[in-house]
């Protein structure tokens, strides 16, 4: 999960890394408000986007840039 107020860009990079270190396929999911208290950091979001645009082209990963991008919800 990618985007959640709290987060750091330190820990976003080093649960990439690890994730990248330690698994076959991975999915990073980028936060969207919703009804929760939890907030979305647009700021640290548009950060990700640029920093990580690179994990669209591996195979090993799946990039969740909105929530309906599996077909699921809307």
């Amino acid at each position: 999960m990618v985007g959640i107020k709290g987060q750091a860009k330190e820990m976003i990079a080093r649960d990439i890394q690890e994730a990248m270190d330690n698994f076959n396929h991975f999915t990073v999911n980028v936060y969207v408000d919703n009804t929760s208290k939890i907030k979305a950091v647009p700021g640290l979001i548009h950060w990700f986007e640029v920093e990580y645009h690179w994990l669209n082209a591996l195979h090993k990963c799946d990039v969740l840039w909105t929530n309906t991008d599996f077909g699921v919800g809307g």
